[in-house]
C-alpha cells in the first residue's frame, strides 16, 4: 500500500444515514487481498474531456488490453450476472453470492434517468474477430431528493478478475467522473469501501475522494462482519 490510510473517526449512523447510503455498494477491484496497478494507456474514450487523477502513471504494461466504455445496455444483462458471480468480485460487495440474472435485467431496463450504469469491454484474447466482452462495470445514482439531488452515489465499481490489474478500475472511475462533473453538475461523490480493500482505497484517493469516517460493522461478509469507509469527493 503506498499511501497510508489516516486512522479514522468512527461514525455511527442513525436510520436516516443508513438509509440514505442504502444504494451505495463497495467495491470490486482487488483481487483477492493483492493490490491493482493501473494505468491509463490503450484506451478507447469518449470524445468528452476526461477527469484527471491525482497523479498519472504513463506507463502501460505490454499486456494492457485496449478498452472501450459505454453505457450498459439491457443486453449486457447475461455478462454482468456472470461479473457480479465471480467470487472475487461479489467478495468485495454488499451482494449476495448467486446473482439473479432477473434482478440485473431489472436494472439495466430501468437504467435511465436518476441511476447511470457503465461497462468497460474488450475483445478476448482467442481472436480479434471476437466481440468484445463485458469486463467491468461502475454505477452511479443521483439522489432523487429536491435538496440533495446534487449527490452522487456511486455503487458497484467490478473487474472481471482475470482483467484486475490492469487500469481498468481507474478507467471506469474516469469516465463516470467526467460524466458527474461535466455533463450531470454534480457538486459531491459519496461511496462505501471495505476498510481492508487498499487497492480500492488508493484507487479513490488518486481521484480526490476523503476519509469522512468509518461505519462499524457496515457489512456482514464471509462470516464476519466487516467496518467500512465512508469517502467522497467535492468537485470544486
Amino acid at each position: 500500500m503506498i499511501t497510508k490510510i489516516p486512522h479514522p473517526v468512527a461514525v455511527h449512523a442513525d436510520e436516516s444515514h443508513r438509509k440514505r447510503f442504502s444504494t451505495i455498494s463497495p467495491t470490486a477491484i482487488s483481487r483477492s487481498g493483492q493490490h491493482s496497478h493501473s494505468s491509463h494507456d490503450n484506451i478507447i474514450v469518449p470524445t468528452f474531456p476526461q477527469a484527471t487523477a491525482r497523479s498519472q502513471n504513463p506507463s502501460a504494461s505490454p499486456d494492457t488490453p485496449a478498452v472501450t466504455i459505454r453505457r450498459a445496455e439491457p443486453h449486457d444483462g447475461e455478462a454482468l450476472t456472470t461479473l457480479l458471480a465471480d467470487p472475487q468480485v461479489f467478495y468485495w460487495t454488499s451482494e449476495l453470492p448467486f446473482p439473479s440474472q432477473a434482478h440485473i435485467q431489472d436494472l439495466l431496463d430501468t437504467s435511465e434517468g436518476d441511476r447511470h450504469i457503465l461497462v468497460a469491454t474488450a475483445k478476448p484474447d482467442h481472436g480479434q474477430d471476437s466481440d468484445p466482452e463485458v469486463i467491468g462495470m461502475i454505477t452511479l445514482t443521483v439522489c432523487p431528493t429536491p435538496r440533495l439531488r446534487h449527490i452522487g452515489r456511486l455503487g458497484s465499481l467490478a473487474v472481471r478478475s482475470d482483467y484486475q490489474g490492469h487500469g481498468i478500475g481507474s478507467k471506469l472511475m474516469q469516465s463516470m467522473i467526467d460524466l458527474a462533473d461535466n455533463w450531470l453538475n454534480l457538486l459531491r461523490l459519496e461511496l462505501l469501501v471495505y476498510t481492508d480493500n487498499e487497492s480500492a482505497i488508493r484507487l479513490y484517493r488518486k481521484y480526490d475522494f476523503e476519509q469522512e469516517g468509518r461505519l462499524q460493522a457496515m457489512a456482514f461478509r464471509s462470516g464476519r462482519y466487516i467496518d467500512g469507509f465512508l469517502m467522497a469527493r467535492i468537485n470544486g
